[in-house]
């Protein structure tokens, strides 16, 4: 497997999945795993699997870490796909992690097939519960009715029409807008165990990102939960918090 920035940015969530699953974690508890990942584990991975020691090196830790098997470690030389962490992660309980938040599981409806053809428990699993919510905002809260329409949680037929380009990024716009308004705040807002969005690679991605004056008006905050955070009543209530500052902050 070739090394890409996508291992080092997801390592992170990986650990703290792991780490969870003894306790509460917070970011600050991420600091060694953080630390690791954008220093020698980096350093190793740009060495290349021909180097043995780096190898054994990544190996050893990545496997400390992660909670994996260090021979699947071995084997894939420390770079560890999404799909492969969600379903070894688990496999000794026979259930399968949720990309969006890899410490909500359900069973692996082929636990003896070589890739799994479960659904993820997070994103089909909210179905239901996020429309219901929807449709009583849209509905009775802001009196918004549309004749014959309705509430699609994800609309396929409408998302093989995107005519997106594969490598559309929204950072360049970012610079731009802070670059022209001075008074622009940012409020960037992540979970811990959200594999498929990890929280370090928009680290690694603000870090590239200059202060334009000198003071930093992006905030990175990290939240205990997966992708959609605010499912969890502690962090959505933090998340809240946090808003509530950045605008009235930006009132004054």
């Amino acid at each position: 497997m070739l090394f890409r920035s996508q291992h080092v940015a997801r390592l992170p969530s990986y650990a703290a999945t792991a780490r969870e699953r003894r306790g509460p974690v917070t970011r600050a508890d991420m600091r060694d795993v953080e630390e690791y990942a954008a220093g020698e584990y980096l350093v190793d991975l740009v060495k290349g699997v021909n180097d043995k020691a780096a190898v054994a090196r990544v190996t050893r830790r990545v496997a400390e870490l992660t909670g994996l098997d260090a021979a699947l470690v071995e084997r894939l030389g420390g770079r560890i796909p999404v799909d492969v962490f969600a379903r070894e992660i688990n496999r000794a309980e026979g259930r399968i992690s949720s990309g969006y938040d890899a410490n909500v599981t359900s069973f692996d409806p082929f636990p003896q097939a070589p890739r799994s053809g479960g659904d993820d428990q997070m994103r089909l699993g909210l179905h239901a519960p996020i429309i219901s919510a929807m449709v009583e905002l849209y509905r009775n809260k802001l009196n918004w009715t549309v004749e014959n329409g309705r509430y699609v949680f994800i609309n396929e037929q409408a998302g093989r029409q995107w005519e997106g380009r594969r490598e559309a990024e929204s950072l360049s716009d970012l610079r731009r807008v802070l670059a022209l308004d001075p008074r622009v705040r940012v409020l960037a807002t992540h979970g811990l165990t959200d594999i498929v969005t990890a929280y370090f690679e928009t680290k690694m991605v603000l870090d590239q990102t200059p202060d334009f004056g000198g003071e930093k008006r992006v905030r990175l905050v990290v939240y205990p939960g997966g992708h959609m955070s605010y499912s969890r009543e502690a962090s959505r209530k933090a998340m809240r918090d946090d808003a509530r500052a950045l605008m009235e902050r930006k009132a004054r």
